[in-house]
């Protein structure tokens, strides 16, 4: 049995998150770069942030190539369907989509009867 999930999330505030994301990342570097010039030579606080930002901009860049995909084959899937996917929201056609599938297995239960 396939079975679907359909997460309800906006689009444009995964994006939203994503580009403050990549701000938050590029200021901490440029606070660490900073930081390095007035450090004590034992402190190993940057050694563990630059760690940390390699581990984290890493996974930005996971969680935005995973994005662009997704945004990618929303607007084929417009092209396909033929609708505009700047009027027609993500979430309101994956939302329209669960309700068609669920309302079309009633139907079919319904004249299997």
């Amino acid at each position: 049995k396939n079975v679907i999930y359909f997460i309800s999330v906006s689009a444009e505030v995964l994006q939203k998150n994503l580009k403050a994301m990549e701000k938050s990342l590029k200021q901490l570097e440029i606070d660490i770069k900073n930081l390095n010039k007035s450090q004590n030579e034992n402190d190993k606080f940057s050694e563990v942030m630059n760690d940390f930002i390699s581990s984290a901009n890493g996974q930005y860049e996971v969680m935005n190539s995973m994005y662009k995909m997704v945004d990618n084959l929303y607007k084929e899937m417009g092209k396909y369907y033929t609708f505009d996917v700047k009027k027609y929201a993500m979430e309101e056609f994956f939302n329209d989509i669960k309700a068609f599938k669920e309302f079309f297995q009633v139907s079919v239960r319904e004249q299997c009867r």
